[in-house]
């Protein structure tokens, strides 16, 4: 499974849809290698490995607005869109050998379903 832009991908196999166990495989090495880049990078600029209520910078109410949040959450916004976007596939995908298909419909699927179950 190569890592080619979704519109150079020719299905030549059976896919089939990915079940909740391999969707959260996929997300936990996702949010694993946010925690490695994060937990450093806010022990260097934070001084703390995790940050409490208190560590932020600026806090008002429920919404954390410290610049260090909203950066890594810039980042983890970024890191899905452009990675399943352009490529298919985030380091936790290709781990688990899930990949976004960009799938184009021949009819509605009320007439696929039709189809299906009237023959």
């Amino acid at each position: 499974m190569g890592c080619t832009p979704l519109e150079e991908q020719q299905v030549t196999e059976d896919f089939y849809f990915a079940g909740l166990c391999l969707r959260f495989l996929a997300l936990l090495v996702d949010l694993l290698l946010f925690g490695a880049c994060f937990f450093p990078v806010t022990r260097w600029v934070k001084g703390v490995w995790i940050m409490s209520a208190t560590d932020h910078r600026w806090s008002d109410g429920l919404f954390i607005t410290d610049p260090l949040c909203i950066a890594f959450l810039v980042v983890m916004i970024l890191y899905f869109a452009l990675f399943e976007g352009l490529i298919g596939v985030t380091l936790g995908k290709w781990v688990a050998g899930l990949r976004v298909m960009r799938i184009v419909a021949l009819s509605t699927p009320s007439e696929r379903w039709n189809r299906e179950n009237t023959s």
